[in-house]
């Protein structure tokens, strides 16, 4: 088969109809299908049952698909968000992929080259090795958070381990390779696109998240004047949601919340939200049709994370048709407005901002957003125009 029209994808996740990682995997493939490639993905084998069952519902024929397993353990530690571990195993699944597929894909040429997910650059792959117009991510993983977060000594000495070995990564031998040997450089937020590019790099900003039209789910009837959505965890802030709750109930009595998620915070949040006695409704295993018939609902959505790549749910909450507030961190401003952002300077700050714009904005009418920049068709298409313009490929 002729090699201008071959894209080999290496998508490490790749699930149909789910968020986060998985699902950022299945709408890049679902939307680079629908063009004139055929597209050779490389994924790992966790998701291998519900991957076919689409393809088969779906009746693509221009996908060819290998599976390489990571393990059991492989597995269990990559959804163990923080666990560094997971990246030997991650780069030892790498190496495997890129043999297993050299061999079984030895006599293709490929168009394009494309290491997409996990969207980390600490761990980059080996299918940069191969002949083909060569594109890493979009990448992540280079954002710097204000230790004004950290509860403990533990916590702030911790974050400054993470961002020493955030630098020392740039030198490790692989990476850097990948990233001198790359024609495309694509940055999933401006931190990193800033970082990149102070590394003497021209990455290109393209958020590696998308959104379809949401607006359907948006209701007349409000149920809760705010919402928090996100996995419970330190770096999501669930808690500083709780503070803000607390805070603004202080002005308006009849303020109604809602948390949805789960992880290893929840036990703590529900002492504190018994003990203070706080609006707030907790719901914890929803599909993801109800989050977004629950943001519907909702007439303000608080995201106080400090730690991430491009969040799912600030897109989804757009498209619904609410407003978003967030910390101005992680290339957030992609995204959100000025006006919808609260500098990151200390956890104390952080409820009194929130607090005094989530007031000012909750007595908005006319809240308007053009998501239609963020869908994922508009996305896809606009990302294939790149690779395909020959002026800007770097050799």
């Amino acid at each position: 088969m002729s090699g201008n029209l071959n894209y080999l994808l290496s998508a490490y996740s790749v699930k149909p109809y789910a968020g986060s990682e998985p699902g950022l995997g299945w709408y890049w493939l679902k939307e680079l299908v629908k063009h004139k490639y055929k597209i050779f993905l490389v994924t790992e084998s966790e998701f291998e049952k519900e991957l076919d069952d689409w393809i088969k519902k779906e009746n693509i024929k221009n996908i060819e698909v290998l599976y390489v397993s990571i393990g059991k353990l492989g597995r269990r530690l990559c959804w163990d968000q923080g666990s560094w571990i997971f990246y030997l195993f991650y780069r030892i699944w790498q190496f495997k992929a890129f043999l297993i597929s050299l061999y079984k894909w030895r006599k293709i040429e490929f168009k394009f080259v494309h290491h997409l997910n996990m969207i980390g650059y600490r761990e980059l792959g080996f299918q940069w090795i191969r002949k083909g117009v060569k594109i890493l991510g979009p990448l992540g993983g280079m954002n710097r958070v204000s230790d004004g977060f950290d509860k403990s000594f533990k916590n702030k000495f911790i974050r400054k381990i993470k961002h020493t070995l955030n630098f020392i990564s740039f030198y490790d031998p692989i990476v850097f390779s990948a990233l001198n040997l790359s024609n495309f450089i694509l940055a999933a937020n401006s931190e990193s696109q800033s970082e990149l590019s102070r590394r003497g790099f021209n990455p290109f900003l393209l958020n590696e998240t998308g959104v379809e039209d949401y607006s359907i789910y948006n209701s007349d009837k409000k149920e809760y004047d705010l919402i928090f959505v996100g996995k419970l965890v330190e770096r999501k802030q669930p808690d500083l949601f709780i503070e803000i709750v607390k805070e603004i109930s202080k002005h308006n009595k009849d303020i109604k919340s809602l948390i949805i998620g789960d992880g290893p915070m929840r036990e703590f949040l529900q002492k504190q939200i018994k003990k203070e006695k706080l609006p707030i409704e907790l719901k914890i295993r929803v599909d993801r049709n109800e989050v977004l018939r629950c943001m519907g609902m909702s007439k303000l959505m608080l995201f106080p994370s400090i730690d991430e790549g491009t969040p799912w749910v600030i897109l989804e909450a757009l498209s619904v048709g609410i407003p978003v507030l967030s910390h101005d961190c992680c290339g957030m401003a992609d995204i959100i407005d000025n006006d919808f952002l609260i500098s990151p300077i200390s956890f104390d700050d952080s409820v009194i901002e929130f607090s005094n714009l989530a007031i000012r904005t909750l007595k908005l009418t006319n809240f308007k957003y053009d998501i239609s920049k963020h869908f994922w068709a508009k996305k896809i298409d606009n990302y294939l125009k790149l690779i395909n313009n020959k002026q800007l490929l770097k050799w």
